[in-house]
């Protein structure tokens, strides 16, 4: 599913002195050539972040798993945080929009902290013998997710025994020695196969992201399937020029070298795209800002920002670009009829769709962006369905990928954190 995008917003030509020149642009999209020749030996070489797209057999295999755990459990809790969570969300939250939903699929649950009252409330609510849990922890060591974890398998075996909790459980991580799977073999709870090689934020395309939303009766076969096309036009293409996510990575590169915007706003005109938001904050904070460098991404929802964050984006500091993000095939909907016919002000009103109504307001932001010369991509996708956002999560994965090459930059590590993971377990055993 093709995505396109409209930058002009962003250049000197249109916002003056805030946006880049054409000169500066085309610099850093020639430079861009070295990531599109690393993108695709990274493919030749059959990493997994851009093999699985291609793959078929792995989710096949999950099928019976899954019918077993969507015919036993009438809700199924998914215990995990950061990447083991974020990307399973963004595309879980496609089923809300089914029209049609099979009796048989259960509520899914995301528990992604350990706030104890989330905990409290849970447990008090849950049927425990038509409850599942999966486990999502790529190290098998992560704090938040091993506490998780022993609460829940605690309350269920005080409820149903320890046998039979075992049964309610499956846990992915990766393979060797690590702190869940020994707990896991221990009780005799399923494990599946997270691989090593595949970091937690790129991992939407694997089980981490895909069982949970064969779960939710989701069609991840497409999903992969709009995610292999973006790569497979990455594939046949010699020149970066050419390539949307090549254009948008160089945006955001150029704005970000010659005039300083420290802060990337993602703003979707689309109410499916709410829960995408945070696995793109994950996705570009975690794997671009390293050594003093990388831009800040932040969420904002359209039209509900326009009433809280547009004032802000428009007369407060010019440190932001700003992507705004529109489905052009979206259901119409109900036509608005006025109450008040002979109401003139709201005449404007009569025979407009909602859908109109978000369509006229993008346009306002747009506009109102550029009048106050803040630069301004609009990223446009046909459909947000299962193809569609795999389409997406691919396009944002290549620009960051990109930027990072453009940066030198190393995007799959995350070395910043890994001491703070050591000084919580320090100040837990000095308490």
């Amino acid at each position: 599913m093709s995505i396109v995008q409209n930058i002009t917003g962003c250049f000197n030509t249109t916002i003056g002195s805030s946006g880049i020149s054409r000169r500066e642009y085309n610099t850093i999209l020639k430079k861009s050539a070295k990531a599109l020749s690393f993108i695709k030996i990274m493919i030749s070489n059959n990493n997994p972040l851009f093999l699985l797209p291609f793959e078929k057999k792995d989710l096949i295999s999950l099928e019976p798993l899954v019918r077993k755990f969507r015919h036993k459990f009438n809700e199924i809790i998914i215990l995990g945080t950061g990447g083991s969570s974020l990307g399973a969300q963004a595309i879980c939250s496609l089923a809300s929009y089914k029209t049609t939903r099979n009796h048989k699929t259960p509520k899914l649950t995301f528990v992604d902290n350990i706030d104890s009252e989330r905990f409290e409330s849970l447990f008090k609510r849950i049927d425990y013998a038509k409850t599942g849990f999966v486990v999502i922890s790529k190290s098998g060591n992560t704090l938040e997710t091993i506490s998780q974890f022993h609460l829940c398998f605690n309350s269920m075996e005080k409820k149903i025994g320890i046998k039979k909790a075992s049964k309610h459980f499956v846990l992915i991580t990766q393979n060797g020695k690590n702190t869940l799977r020994t707990i896991a073999k221990y009780l005799n709870i399923l494990i599946l196969e997270h691989d090593k090689d595949l970091g937690g934020r790129y991992s939407a395309f694997s089980l981490v992201g895909l069982f949970p939303a064969m779960l939710a009766g989701l069609d991840v076969y497409s999903f992969r399937d709009g995610a292999k096309t973006t790569l497979n036009e990455v594939l046949k293409q010699k020149n970066s020029k050419n390539l949307e996510s090549f254009k948008g990575a160089a945006i955001a590169f150029s704005l970000a070298k010659y005039r300083r915007k420290a802060n990337t706003v993602l703003m979707p005109y689309s109410d499916q795209l709410i829960s995408f938001i945070p696995w793109f904050r994950q996705l570009w904070a975690e794997s671009l800002g390293k050594g003093g460098g990388g831009t800040t991404p932040i969420g904002s929802i359209g039209t509900v920002d326009q009433h809280s964050q547009l004032q802000l984006y428009i007369d407060g500091p010019d440190d932001k670009f700003f992507t705004l993000i529109k489905v052009t095939e979206r259901k119409k909907g109900k036509k608005i009829r006025p109450i008040v016919r002979r109401n003139s002000d709201l005449n404007f009103l009569y025979n407009r769709t909602i859908d109109d109504v978000m369509n006229c307001q993008l346009k306002v932001t747009k506009s109102m962006l550029i009048r106050n010369k803040r630069p301004v991509r609009l990223l446009e996708i046909a459909k947000i369905d299962e193809k569609g956002l795999g389409s997406l999560m691919m396009h944002f994965i290549l620009e960051t990928i990109i930027v990072g090459n453009l940066d030198k930059i190393n995007v799959f590590n995350q070395p910043a954190v890994e001491s703070g993971k050591k000084l919580a377990k320090k100040y837990l055993r000095d308490i």
